[in-house]
């Protein structure tokens, strides 16, 4: 900090400057001329008593990480907004998730993740995007009926590869109704493929390129986003789970398919997030 010069040191710089200069002058001072529009100086006493104005910095505020978030929060995390708008509307990418189409791109980035059962006992992943923009999504595939219902949810737009000529149907019917947005890539732009896969494991995009199609057909205003209900504290009754008791969650497995798809949640109290690993040629993979 820069602090001002005090005023003792100038006034008696200043006397000794006029001693020098006059030589032989009397030794009272009232009988120096002045000249015009010159002020007489204070005494060295007057000017050690006046008080020397210092700036106080203000405190930053602290902010403690692991309070909740009662203002300006992302509906679908919980978390403090510091970029982007809360009323955005999200984007529900369907990621495939065979084996062939692993690692995925971009999940880790999503706010929240479905995984539904398709044929085989094989599962697709519909991956809500809102509070983050990853720069890689993948591998994208196609919708099923079930997008239907969810995308509506969240007021979203449907990102995805194709479907089937009944669900296509079904689908346009919806988006022109305005039920939600659909961005499939039979006719939108923004997907590209990768040459390290084959297809159909190979159709990426990115969050950026889905919000510029947003924005060309007009679609990227604001949307109804729910809001979910984030504890405020991490301590609180059993009962609070809505049932006779809670139990405390740190890890939650989904065993769709044990022998390829086996996916758990692993509770990571560092961060207070859970980390999701899915079974990859018999180990449990960290998505990233």
């Amino acid at each position: 900090m820069h602090h001002v010069r005090s005023g003792p040191r100038w006034v008696v710089a200043l006397t000794a400057t006029i001693l020098l200069v006059t030589g032989c002058a009397p030794t009272s001072t009232s009988d120096v001329p002045l000249a015009l529009g010159t002020a007489a100086p204070e005494s060295t006493a007057a000017a050690r008593s006046a008080p020397v104005a210092t700036s106080v910095p203000t405190p930053e505020p602290t902010v403690d990480p692991a309070a909740p978030c009662t203002k300006d929060c992302w509906p679908l995390s919980g978390k403090p907004a510091k970029v982007g708008a809360t009323d955005r509307r999200p984007l529900i990418v369907k990621i495939d998730n065979a084996p062939a189409a692993r690692p995925h791109y971009g999940l880790a980035q999503a706010d929240m993740v479905f995984e539904i059962l398709v044929e085989g006992f094989v599962t697709r992943l519909a991956a809500v995007f809102q509070s983050q923009d990853p720069q890689t999504i993948g591998a994208v595939r196609s919708a099923r009926l079930a997008d239907r219902s969810l995308t509506p949810m969240f007021d979203g737009a449907l990102v995805y590869s194709g479907t089937s000529a009944y669900a296509w149907k079904l689908i346009s019917r919806d988006a022109a109704d305005g039920k939600y947005v659909e961005l499939s890539a039979d006719h939108a732009g923004g997907y590209y493929r990768v040459s390290f896969r084959a297809a159909p494991y190979n159709l990426f995009t990115s969050a950026q390129n889905m919000r510029q199609q947003l924005a060309a057909i007009g679609a990227q205003g604001s949307a109804k986003v729910p809001a979910w209900g984030f504890l405020a504290t991490t301590e609180h009754p059993a009962t609070v789970a809505g049932m006779a008791g809670g139990t405390e969650a740190t890890e939650v497995t989904i065993p769709y398919r044990k022998d390829s798809s086996l996916v758990t949640y692993k509770y990571d109290a560092s961060t207070r997030t859970y980390q999701r690993f899915q079974n990859n040629d018999g180990k449990a993979v960290r998505e990233v």
